[in-house]
């Protein structure tokens, strides 16, 4: 049997689209890897150093690292002092549409996700103070939430809350948000085929359709999104459709069937056992679960 190995990229759960360790003290990564979402570390304590894209720096107790969605990076604390952290990973795409009513925080948001960042590593000093108790309180309100919307909610919260002490601690040096390098960054075709596949996964999939307003070969775009992203288009696929199925069942009362044409699949026995693989139950059966652990 093939020994194991690490998987390069680490996938935010099928059915959340954020995630929060807090105070983390386990030992940290050794080697690169990188994330489907955003990932912003608060460094609570412990020295050493990060390498993000061709940055080096040191990082230490009050340090704020900020990885863009698939790129590789790799931290290396120092043994001498104890490496505690928080970690908090996003999808860009979710967050984005929570901010219909905040344009320059949303546009803050676009620069962190899109843009060629100058700077990914930031010193918070007294915000530091705030961050801490942010990201414990956020963590309690997600963990006792007690509906799914609430639990939504609570997410969105936190999220907004860091990315407004974000921006605060980018603009510390009085160097103004709006002229800072917002050079687009070049997209790898994973996150070109995961855009594509936002817009269009309530529809029947074609990976023809695809590749061809990608510009690429089929052949080519389905193995260079298995090397940057470790799984296949179809796995993919099918983690965002049952993704938003998930969420349907739980936070609505459409019918089963309109759920699964909603998400693309308009054959109900195959969706249903579909869900069934991946969730362990029904669909029904999941929505009763959920109904039943929230009254």
């Amino acid at each position: 049997m093939p020994q194991r190995t690490f998987a390069l990229i680490e996938r935010l759960d099928l059915t959340d689209h954020f995630f929060l360790n807090y105070r983390i003290r386990e030992a940290e990564y050794h080697f690169f890897h990188a994330h489907q979402g955003i990932e912003w570390l608060f460094v609570h304590g412990g020295s050493g150093q990060a390498i993000a894209g061709d940055q080096l720096v040191q990082v230490e107790s009050g340090s704020l690292l900020m990885f863009q969605p698939y790129q590789l990076h790799r931290i290396h604390m120092s043994p001498d002092t104890e490496y505690v952290r928080s970690v908090f990973v996003f999808d860009p795409v979710v967050l984005d549409a929570r901010l219909d009513g905040f344009p320059a925080l949303r546009r803050f948001l676009r620069f962190l996700w899109q843009s060629e960042l100058p700077l990914q590593h930031l010193e918070l000093g007294p915000l530091a103070a705030e961050a801490a108790p942010l990201l414990r309180s956020g963590a309690e309100a997600v963990r006792t939430a007690d509906s799914l919307e609430r639990r939504q909610e609570e997410w969105a919260l936190l999220s907004i809350g860091l990315l407004q002490l974000i921006r605060r601690a980018y603009s510390a040096d009085g160097e103004r948000l709006s002229e800072l390098d917002a050079r687009p960054r070049p997209l790898r075709y994973a996150e070109k085929a995961m855009q594509w596949i936002e817009r269009h996964y309530q529809e029947e999939f074609q990976l023809n359709r695809m590749a061809e307003e990608l510009f690429v070969s089929p052949s080519h775009l389905s193995r260079l999104f298995h090397q940057e992203t470790g799984t296949t288009l179809s796995e993919y696929l099918t983690a965002r459709r049952l993704r938003e199925a998930s969420l349907l069942l739980a936070a609505t009362n459409l019918p089963v069937r309109d759920i699964g044409r909603r998400i693309g699949l308009t054959n109900f026995p195959y969706f249903g056992k579909l869900f069934k693989k991946h969730f362990g139950v029904t669909p029904a059966k999941y929505r009763k679960d959920k109904r039943s652990y929230t009254h």
